[in-house]
């Protein structure tokens, strides 16, 4: 399993700044710290700024100057091509496309031409799959579009969107809470929806805390980390500013645990199919 930076987001004031005033020191040393404390790939995440078609190709260029890891952009329809001419690695991923069918046509297209990878969210508009069949479904719809398209399925990511997920509690009230398992099953049973060529998996383990305390989040996001591994995702996205947080995690993955798969994830896998 691969760990990637979520560092490099316009969300941070820091970063904000510096991309606003293209302040190269303060980029590349933010990079230099990342891979320095583990990271293995970076995110770098531009959200739905206005400016980000001007900006992308210069902040490739500048954390290239540190390192060739593989690169999850934001996809900034109008610069990814520069972008791209920028990183010469061909280590790119055009992240946090959705399953909407006329956005994931065009970005197909899109990432076939740049010879790019392609992370593609498991949702669409006003739909978030909130069970296993629901999601293998769509799952198995994007894998078939991709192959329409003849895009290289081993250039295809599929990110099941981690997320708290609606339970019910001792007294029978539906509340919001974090499931690993469900996510960690799914990732397994995505694999094996292409046997021959096992379709790659990301996640972004924050999206599955929130709301949720330092303290619990400190304690819940370690066993989270070990299940997801353990099912086989490919690309974890993080916070990777404490290099001591991911030290342990790397302790703990050399720790193989099994994945934690239901007796009927057979019968879903052949629902979905």
């Amino acid at each position: 399993m691969k760990i990637i930076a979520q560092n490099i987001n316009i969300f941070d004031p820091r970063v904000y700044e510096a991309v606003k005033k293209k302040d190269a020191g303060f980029i590349r040393l933010m990079t230099k710290g990342l891979i320095k404390n583990g990271a293995d790939g970076l995110e770098i995440n531009l959200g739905g700024w206005k400016a980000s078609d001007q900006v992308m190709p210069w902040l490739v260029l500048q954390v290239r100057k540190e390192t060739d890891c593989p690169l999850f952009l934001s996809p900034t329809i109008a610069s990814l091509k520069e972008a791209v001419e920028a990183d010469q690695t061909g280590r790119i991923f055009i992240n946090c496309v959705t399953a909407d069918r006329d956005r994931l046509e065009s970005m197909l297209s899109a990432a076939h031409c740049l010879k790019t990878s392609l992370v593609v969210l498991l949702t669409r508009k006003g739909f978030y799959p909130s069970g296993l069949d629901e999601l293998l479904l769509l799952a198995e719809e994007v894998i078939e579009t991709a192959e329409r398209a003849k895009f290289p399925l081993e250039r295809l990511v599929l990110d099941p969107v981690l997320r708290p997920r609606l339970t019910t509690d001792p007294s029978g009230s539906l509340v919001n809470r974090p499931d690993a398992t469900f996510f960690a099953e799914a990732v397994v049973l995505m694999k094996m929806l292409r046997r021959k060529r096992p379709i790659k998996t990301s996640a972004g383990i924050n999206n599955l805390t929130v709301g949720m305390g330092r303290r619990k989040r400190r304690d819940f996001e370690p066993a989270a980390i070990r299940l997801l591994q353990g099912a086989g995702l490919d690309y974890l996205i993080m916070d990777c500013s404490n290099r001591q947080r991911l030290k342990r995690i790397r302790q703990d993955g050399d720790h193989r645990c099994l994945s934690l798969i239901k007796s009927d994830m057979a019968n879903r896998l052949e629902i979905a199919t």
